[in-house]
């Protein structure tokens, strides 16, 4: 049976065969781990975008909960994200940016920049985990 497993491995650009078995030295792992590394990366569909802005306001509505009320209770006011976008743009560009305009982008970066940005990093940095471990 292992010799069997064996002959089915194959080399690096063979085609997995999802019939044989793992042998002991693990050579089926690394035949698959290698086809896998070397497919090219492909476009996520507008389902997985979906999915990353749909997560994106859930996380957001969280976060504002969170901002608004609990830490509210907690320390006695509110967080502001929009006012720190504000005071941000001020002490780089000495722009007065409207309360409104700030609360866009507040609101623009949680559902859309965000998830797009965690996509990225989670699929094209090895180790990302790890990294932002370290880095935190």
């Amino acid at each position: 049976m292992v010799m069997r497993a064996l002959s089915r491995v194959g080399r690096a650009g063979d085609k997995f065969d999802p019939g044989a078995r793992c042998n002991l030295f693990g050579s089926l792992a690394m035949s698959i781990t290698g086809q896998a590394a070397a497919q090219p990366r492909a476009f996520p569909s507008a389902r997985t975008f979906r999915n990353l802005f749909i997560g994106g306001y859930c996380a957001l509505m969280a976060w504002e909960i969170w901002a608004r009320t609990i830490t509210a209770w907690v320390v006695g006011g509110p967080l502001e994200p929009p006012e720190l976008v504000r005071s941000l743009v001020r002490h780089w560009t000495n722009y007065d940016m409207p309360l409104s305009t700030a609360t866009f982008l507040h609101y623009l970066v949680g559902v859309f920049g965000y998830p797009i940005a965690y996509y990225a990093v989670s699929r094209f940095i090895r180790n990302w985990g790890a990294i932002l471990d370290i880095v935190v």
